[in-house]
């Protein structure tokens, strides 16, 4: 239930909001009782974007992360932050996507041979040099999805989309129970790209090296467990050694099995990495996947790449 945020500590920070322009409403879309937005984030917020109006505040993790959506002139806003920063925002372009995108990506065989709807189409604001540009929603047989664009509306008219399960926000931050594991078991050190789930659940993926050599992404669940090594167990090299539903999962995609498949195993975990890929007329597929002992999908990664003269 939205309610008008009255907090005393706050009062302030609405007069502040008022004082811009009188028709800014700042709210605190929580079931009561709940603990009061501070003060510095509302501060933080209103430094970054001074003429923000009708600001919703939303808890993602209590005391530590907030998500907000306001409007500053004619244009609509995501971000989330905590009490020192503004961690990701998103400025949305248009509640549809572009029919130049909706032509190719209507329609994602990979993942479903029925047509899905695109949506949400947003610009990331706050890029770093390995963040992308452009998100869209995309929601077929009952799931969501998110597509980032690294390219978007080119003259040539090609595109490079990333597309995974959907999330809100992304951003990279250094957690201290995900450094003590990855120190603790001679990896090294380093920050993990949060991803933001639309339960606010998180999910980090740390890329890294062990001592002994190997390099690639851990992942770890929102309590910060592992759940995906690369540490290989046993290297993969035909589709009928995967696990039967794993196997029937990869048929249904059309792809073919590339290299660099194998069962990793750390730490009482295990489970299975496959990489497929395909080109059908102007696309092409490059599918990456991780999976539990069980055969029960973990982690996925699409990348498409339309390239008009693709022979």
């Amino acid at each position: 239930m939205k309610t008008q945020l009255r907090n005393q500590r706050l009062f302030f920070f609405v007069l502040f909001i008022f004082s811009l322009s009188s028709c800014s409403k700042v709210k605190d879309e929580q079931p009561t009782p709940v603990n009061p937005v501070p003060d510095a984030v509302a501060r933080i917020l209103t430094d970054a974007y001074p003429e923000a109006k009708e600001i919703t505040l939303k808890t993602v993790e209590e005391d530590k992360e907030w998500e907000a959506r306001f409007s500053q002139g004619e244009v609509q806003y995501y971000v989330t932050l905590n009490p020192s920063k503004i961690l990701a925002a998103h400025q949305l372009i248009s509640e549809t996507v572009p029919d130049s995108i909706k032509q190719y990506f209507e329609t994602i065989p990979v993942l479903s041979p029925n047509k899905g709807v695109l949506s949400d189409f947003r610009k990331i604001i706050n890029a770093t040099a390995s963040d992308l540009n452009y998100t869209a929603k995309f929601s077929v047989d009952q799931k969501t999805y998110l597509l980032t664009f690294r390219t978007y509306n080119q003259p040539s008219g090609d595109y490079d989309v990333t597309v995974t399960d959907y999330y809100k926000f992304s951003y990279y931050d250094l957690n201290d129970q995900i450094s003590t594991y990855l120190t603790d078991n001679r990896y090294a050190n380093g920050f993990a790209k949060i991803r933001v789930l639309a339960d606010n659940k998180k999910q980090y993926t740390v890329w890294t090296n062990h001592v002994n050599g190997e390099t690639g992404d851990m992942v770890f669940n929102d309590q910060k467990q592992l759940i995906v090594s690369f540490r290989r167990f046993e290297v993969i090299s035909k589709l009928t050694d995967f696990p039967e539903n794993i196997q029937k999962f990869a048929k249904n995609t059309g792809l073919l099995l590339g290299e660099g498949n194998y069962k990793f195993v750390e730490n009482n975990i295990s489970g299975f990495h496959i990489f497929m890929l395909g080109i059908a007329g102007i696309r092409g597929y490059r599918y990456s996947l991780d999976f539990d002992s069980d055969g029960n999908l973990l982690t996925s990664q699409l990348n498409i790449s339309v390239v008009h003269n693709r022979k």
